[in-house]
């Protein structure tokens, strides 16, 4: 009788086959789920634009923006400098050309909307999705999932100048009190804190490009949420400050001279020299002005033109 040999694979090799399939399976839903949050960002993306150009539209149509309902109200001395919440149902129907409300592609939470006090100036934010790292973990029960596994960064977009607010007090027939607020921005990442100097103290602002998580999203999330510490200097403004941001303080009648008029644009250059923004192209108009250019960039504001730092030419986001 003739014995047939059939080879078969060893048990070494099996496991190795095994093993090589599983990389390539890895490495292909490491591709997909990449590619997945790639597509979903550039939906984000389009959305903050969409966003944005709906909302300076209907600012052209009706002569201001959307409204902010049921907002957190952020104060200074008592008195509100901004609004925030989220762009959704009754903001989208102030605008009339969207077709739905936008939200997040992956969570469904609708994006963070603010508006300055005299609604001039505006901002939306949401946070884009940080990219799949090399990893042996079951992706697969993350495929279907409504979170995120990590994020990115922020971004930011809106007619808001990106430096600072201003606050008036009546203090005379003719007379008003004058804080220049310095604020990189309008978006607080927390609703626990509406005064302004508790929003810096706890490091709560947020910027764009900087890592944070949004209020609306982070209270069902296991995500780590980040803060930007925004250390600007005020040690040579010789006002009381001590939770660095009032850049300047003085009344209309000072600031209308050539003096009040020099010393607020070397403060707000003197306030953000130092910061780890100084670099983005908003803070680089600021700090490039001189003595000569303090009169014609403050002139704006005293003659009560709103965004007196888009006229006097500086560029914005």
């Amino acid at each position: 009788m003739k014995y047939i040999y059939r080879r078969a694979f060893t048990l070494v090799e099996l496991l190795v086959v095994i093993g090589l399939i599983s990389i390539l399976s890895t490495l292909g839903m490491l591709s997909y789920y990449h590619l997945s949050s790639d597509a979903r960002d550039a939906v984000r993306f389009s959305d903050i634009n969409n966003i944005v150009s709906v909302i300076s539209i209907t600012e052209i149509k009706n002569g201001e923006f959307p409204r902010v309902v049921d907002p957190i109200q952020v104060t200074f001395e008592w008195d509100e400098i901004w609004q925030q919440w989220t762009f959704w149902k009754n903001s989208y129907l102030d605008v009339k050309t969207l077709s739905n409300v936008p939200v997040d592609p992956l969570t469904g939470q609708q994006y963070t909307y603010s508006l300055s006090k005299k609604s001039k100036e505006f901002q939306v934010w949401w946070i884009f999705e940080a990219p799949y790292e090399l990893s042996f973990l079951p992706f697969i029960a993350k495929a279907h999932a409504k979170d995120f596994s990590s994020y990115d960064s922020s971004i930011i977009r809106g007619t808001y100048n990106g430096r600072f607010l201003t606050h008036t007090k009546r203090i005379g027939a003719l007379e008003k009190q004058i804080f220049i607020l310095g604020t990189p921005s309008i978006i607080s990442r927390s609703i626990s804190d509406s005064d302004i100097k508790d929003i810096f103290e706890d490091t709560d602002l947020v910027f764009d490009g900087k890592k944070a998580i949004p209020w609306t999203y982070r209270k069902n999330s296991d995500l780590q949420d980040e803060n930007w510490e925004f250390t600007p200097d005020i040690t040579e403004h010789g006002i009381e400050n001590d939770a660095r941001v009032v850049v300047y303080e003085g009344s209309n009648i000072e600031l209308s001279t050539t003096r009040g008029k020099q010393e607020l644009v070397k403060n707000l250059q003197s306030y953000y020299e130092n910061t780890d923004i100084r670099d983005t192209e908003n803070i680089q108009g600021l700090l490039e002005h001189t003595n000569a250019d303090a009169s014609n960039v403050v002139d704006s504001y005293i003659n009560g033109k709103v965004g007196w730092l888009h006229n006097a030419g500086i560029k914005v986001k």
